[in-house]
């Protein structure tokens, strides 16, 4: 997130949605402003280990991006494996990301952080 917030490619009033059940996934909701998606990130982090994030093909139109990704790894706290595409969708105004919407196998991710 330091990167993206160096780069100045974030707006200040950025919204960050994931999705998903955030009484299981703590990330997913709605964050806003950098403070937001920086809470987000460790929120992320926190919960699960990525060890691949591949990017598959990115998409554009005209103010929108989809970036579709694959990745993978496990949730810290079960030990638990996952793997998901996941599309991402950024939405820009006057060359700043406004908005992100996160989609992915919510399913997947669920039951790698699920207890027995």
């Amino acid at each position: 997130m330091k990167r993206a917030r160096e780069s100045g490619t974030l707006a200040e009033n950025v919204e960050w949605w994931v999705s998903g059940p955030a009484e299981i996934l703590p990330f997913a909701g709605t964050w806003r402003g950098l403070d937001g998606i920086a809470e987000f990130h460790k929120k992320l982090a926190q919960t699960m280990r990525y060890d691949k994030v591949e990017l598959q093909q990115y998409l554009v139109s005209g103010d929108d991006v989809a970036a579709i990704f694959i990745g993978e790894g496990i949730a810290r706290a079960t030990g638990r494996a996952f793997r998901s595409e996941i599309v991402r969708l950024y939405t820009f105004r006057d060359g700043k990301v406004v908005r992100v919407r996160n989609y992915y196998d919510t399913a997947a991710y669920v039951a790698a952080v699920a207890s027995p």
